[in-house]
């Protein structure tokens, strides 16, 4: 039902502004995105009903103009890579907590791809002990998205996680799995900064307790240096809320430019 929206918009936009030169896409995921799969730019298996299997390349072919896809985390990875908070780093982590948990991973400056992305937000963690809800997760139950994402929060505590007061026991219990993470992200990528985005990690009194229940959980098992500027290692996004669309922008210039290059060589 959405995509006639966006359609209307895009063809909004190029009524007033002239047609587009190219489209970049931050899509939520899982994602395909080996060039060489026959599969490229389709969602794979996802909590989001109806979008399985659902291809963006293909779907927008039909602009004849160079798309390029890439994770909602990965595009505002990029932004904040390119003009946030990680800029000028090479190793960089940037974790969206919202509707989902998704993260994205630069190691020297690169994107990092195996066979798939990473999938932070549904990796294993230790429950706490006096935590007896079961979980949202579709496929997992009680992985960290199950357990600390925005709609988990409202089915475990019955109103939605904006409502909640500053006070509220849920923040106690959401820092101490979001700095399980943070510990977790620490000793397998060893990043210069985690950066947080997403609606849920914006509450103002999220992230010092984040960092405070991070220090405890890691007790030491890191450079001193983290520990010492754990206030700037684990922090909020520079671009806010407009970092997935600032890097869906900067995905459409690259892949504009490439394209232009590539047009060039062949003349």
């Amino acid at each position: 039902k959405i995509l006639p929206h966006i359609e209307g918009y895009f063809l909004e936009q190029s009524r007033k502004y002239g047609a587009l030169s190219a489209l970049g896409i931050g899509s939520f995921g899982p994602l395909q995105l080996d060039p060489q799969a026959k599969d490229y730019g389709c969602i794979l298996a996802t909590p989001k009903q109806g979008w399985s299997g659902f291809n963006w390349l293909q779907y927008w072919r039909v602009l004849n103009i160079p798309v390029a896809v890439q994770t909602d985390v990965n595009a505002a990875l990029i932004a904040e890579h390119t003009l946030g908070e990680a800029a000028e780093l090479r190793h960089v982590v940037y974790v969206t907590v919202g509707t989902g948990i998704g993260g994205g991973v630069m190691i020297g400056g690169k994107l990092l791809q195996g066979t798939s992305h990473p999938e932070l937000g549904h990796m294993w963690i230790k429950r706490r002990a006096d935590d007896t809800f079961p979980g949202g997760c579709p496929f997992h139950r009680d992985c960290l998205e199950g357990l600390a994402s925005g709609p988990a929060l409202g089915k475990r505590w019955m109103q939605p996680a904006q409502q909640l007061p500053a006070d509220h026991a849920a923040w106690d219990l959401q820092a101490y799995y979001l700095a399980q993470m943070c510990v977790n992200i620490t000793l397998c990528y060893g990043p210069e900064r985690i950066v947080f985005g997403g609606g849920v990690s914006a509450q103002r009194q999220l992230l010092p307790m984040i960092r405070q229940e991070f220090l405890r959980q890691i007790n030491g098992y890191c450079h001193q240096q983290i520990v010492q500027t754990v206030d700037s290692y684990i922090q909020r996004s520079g671009l806010g809320g407009n970092a997935g669309q600032i890097g869906s922008l900067l995905l459409a210039e690259a892949i504009f430019s490439e394209q232009a290059e590539l047009n060039a060589s062949l003349n």
